[in-house]
């Protein structure tokens, strides 16, 4: 498992993932309201089971991924991926597990620590992602943070009503120190 800090924000922490985690994750189930930022139903989905969480769990442990912890409670979950140590650059990915956190602040507050760290510790000069064009609540949230859009991925997303172009975002460590 690669190096996963804990950091402590004033309403959440950010941990590595741990064997509990698989139980909680079982217990989350599948949210309609965070699927639907996707554009996908439980119903399109194979059953959550404790074998797909433990599969989950191995997945985040896998990566250099922070579980989101607010009061003890499993909220989401943020990873870096695709590190390319050469270009100082990787992508960023972030899920909420529940809509009981949504809308509360949390998730940028999450992206925050992780990039105070990405671009501080790590030394990281740029973080990119790709977000859905419809996932409006994440693209307002990114832009907040200081994400720059880049380009657009026509058609890259398939959903159940059709195809759905990807917005490729990014942020500079010196535009994380301004915005910061």
């Amino acid at each position: 498992m690669p190096d996963v800090p804990t950091l402590t924000g004033p309403r959440l922490t950010l941990r590595a993932p741990r064997d509990a985690d698989a139980a909680a994750r079982l217990a989350l189930g599948r949210d309609a309201e965070v699927l639907a930022a996707y554009d996908v139903t439980p119903d399109d989905l194979p059953p959550l089971d404790a074998a797909a969480c433990q599969n989950w769990l191995a997945e985040q442990r896998a990566a250099m991924a922070w579980m989101i912890d607010v009061d003890g409670d499993l909220a989401g979950t943020v990873r870096l991926h695709s590190h390319v140590a050469e270009d100082a650059r990787a992508q960023i990915a972030i899920g909420m597990l529940s809509s009981r956190f949504m809308g509360r602040g949390l998730g940028c507050e999450a992206l925050g620590l992780v990039f105070d760290h990405a671009f501080g510790a790590m030394g990281l000069h740029r973080i990119g992602l790709r977000v859905a064009a419809t996932n409006t609540r994440a693209l307002r949230g990114y832009r907040s943070l200081g994400f720059v859009e880049e380009g657009r991925e026509r058609q890259a997303c398939r959903t159940k009503t059709g195809w759905d172009d990807d917005i490729i975002m990014g942020l500079l460590a010196p535009d994380w120190r301004r915005a910061a």
